[in-house]
């Protein structure tokens, strides 16, 4: 993953990202809460929020990832097979109160695939849901070095307007976007 200079994002930048994330989690109400994380590292988030959780569904491209992780055998929580860019991830049953992706740009191939993304994390998401995520993965240019995938809090924003999707700053890095039930919506 590389970072706005165009230098590879060594994985102690990696690791300050998911602390973030889960740091801020922890100050949130969870109690009945479903999440879906989209992350490399699912399985540490899965043992950490499970057992304080209603459901977590993990997803990673990676099917050594998968079958390690389901291999914990940790209740709530079930990691799949997919690519976040595709559609297929809007056809999940469960909806969830928050979406957790560090990197939401990072490994888009295009603009198609990165909306269809967000699309469906819409979908995934029930009324009062939020996307989660934070500025050094939302910055990074991924493996294609294209800084047009490099994005900014500005951008977050601009995207939840296009989305009607208030966002927020939870922090100084780490963001939010808001769906909002369907009665605040019309």
């Amino acid at each position: 993953m590389k970072s706005p200079s165009g230098k590879f994002l060594p994985t102690a930048v990696r690791h300050r990202i998911n602390l973030a994330l889960r740091n801020n989690l922890s100050i949130l109400s969870l109690a009945l809460r479903r999440f879906c994380t989209l992350r490399s590292e699912t399985r540490a988030f899965g043992k950490r929020f499970a057992p304080r959780v209603e459901f977590i569904r993990g997803i990673t491209i990676h099917d050594e990832e998968r079958m390690f992780a389901n291999n914990l055998a940790i209740v709530n929580y079930i990691v799949t097979t997919n690519s976040k860019y595709s559609a297929n991830i809007a056809s999940f049953t469960e909806k969830f109160d928050f979406i957790v992706d560090n990197n939401p740009s990072t490994f888009a191939c295009c603009l198609f695939h990165f909306c269809t993304m967000l699309i469906s994390y819409k979908k995934l998401l029930r009324d009062g849901g939020e996307i989660l995520t934070a500025e050094p993965g939302l910055s990074c240019e991924g493996s294609t070095g294209d800084p047009n995938w490099s994005l900014r809090w500005s951008d977050w924003a601009y995207l939840g307007e296009v989305l009607a999707m208030p966002t927020r700053r939870l922090t100084e890095d780490v963001y939010s976007m808001h769906r909002r039930s369907a009665t605040m919506a019309e």
